[in-house]
């Protein structure tokens, strides 16, 4: 892995690492590798032994007042197993990706010297303004998850199959925000490294306005030129990056948005049904975590694919300003124009959807609809 990143990146990386999500050492030692590899394995082999114990043991552990609430737990921690499994799978077996991606992070480090590596006050304070975003998103969640789950806890009248069930389920709970919150982690350095880029962009605009009012100097067109293709390069750095983060977490990352999305569907029914028996409903406070994920995941996605467009709108204004008088300048922008339309960066896990808001809006909608019928046959769903 790199040894130049901050301290605050690492700090995360190693959190991420606790869960075993992260097989990569920053020492290049094999031992350091293996064993982070091995505890993985062991972490992976622990939840298919809890969730195989959860759906074929003897005891308490899913809901047994009724068959809709057995399908209900059962559901939840099949597709909680499915995730799980899915996500340390890729972790162990796409380690490769994940080093190359931190390879091109480097390597687009070293291309703004500005960017120093002291650790000062003020390199910390310009690290968690840089990471703002991701530090905010992640903390917020990781206290509102430890929060409801206390309140949970302290309200809640405990009987033996709420403490099995929760005890198995809880693990899966914070493994796969966790992951999720991962995901967010790599979306969000892509996007810092878009928007450094989109702004280089903007001064060359600047530049060529001075070059179109007759301000400009001998030689700016070949300066030009040579700015534009160093920016093609970058955007080629960039676009290698995104495509090592599809490489090594597109398939979980489908299956994670899956047991989320499952897990809101099946406790937002479950607690319909549940005030419609007469019971607790205060299990749906722990669904607020949950209804967070998602949103905050699709919304970092739409951010980090959304800067392209500003790339692409300031080459466009770039281009206006020559009116294809200068050939060389016309033909690296177009070329530019080009790649971007190529090599286009879209976060879709294994191409299956594209993450964005519609995304939420088709969730939202599915879960919206289906609920309007089960209210309607809520009846059929009673033991009398």
């Amino acid at each position: 892995m790199v040894k130049e990143l901050s301290l605050l990146l690492r700090f995360h990386i190693k959190i991420f690492r606790a869960f075993g999500y992260c097989t990569l050492s920053f020492e290049n030692k094999h031992k350091r590798h293996l064993d982070l590899r091995l505890w993985s394995c062991t972490l992976m082999i622990a939840f298919n032994v809890i969730s195989y114990v959860a759906l074929f043991g003897n005891d308490d552990f899913l809901f047994n007042g009724d068959k809709f609430g057995y399908f209900n737990d059962s559901l939840k921690i099949i597709f909680g197993d499915m995730a799980v499994t899915c996500s340390y799978l890729e972790s162990i077996l796409q380690r490769v990706s994940v080093h190359q991606f931190w390879v091109i992070y480097g390597e687009l480090q070293n291309l703004h010297p500005n960017c120093s590596r002291k650790t000062t006050q003020d390199f910390w304070l310009q690290e968690i303004k840089k990471n703002r975003r991701f530090l905010v998103t992640f903390y917020t969640i990781v206290v509102i998850e430890i929060g409801v789950m206390l309140i949970f806890f302290s309200l809640q009248d405990m009987t033996r199959h709420l403490v099995l069930f929760w005890s198995v389920f809880v693990p899966f709970i914070f493994t796969v925000h966790m992951r999720n919150l991962q995901f967010i982690f790599y979306i969000e350095l892509i996007r810092q490294e878009l928007v450094k880029l989109q702004q280089d962009l903007s001064l060359m605009v600047d530049y060529s306005r001075f070059q179109a009012y007759g301000s400009g100097f001998r030689g700016f067109e070949c300066f030009l030129r040579t700015k534009i293709a160093e920016k093609q390069k970058t955007y080629q750095l960039i676009y290698d990056m995104y495509e090592q983060f599809q490489n090594s977490f597109g398939f979980s990352i489908i299956a994670v948005l899956l047991m989320i999305y499952v897990r809101v569907l099946v406790d937002s029914y479950f607690g319909y049904y549940s005030v419609y028996r007469g019971w607790n409903p205060i299990e749906l406070v722990l669904l607020i975590p949950a209804f967070m994920q998602i949103p905050m995941f699709l919304i970092f996605s739409k951010s980090c694919m959304d800067v392209v467009k500003f790339i692409t709108l300031n080459l466009h204004s770039i281009i206006s300003q020559f009116n294809n008088e200068n050939t060389s300048v016309s033909l690296q922008l177009q070329n530019f124009s080009l790649q971007i339309l190529h090599q286009h960066i879209c976060i879709n896990g294994v191409g299956i959807a594209r993450m964005d808001g519609y995304m939420l809006t088709r969730a939202v909608g599915s879960i919206t609809t289906y609920m309007i019928f089960f209210i309607q046959f809520m009846p059929k769903f009673t033991n009398n």
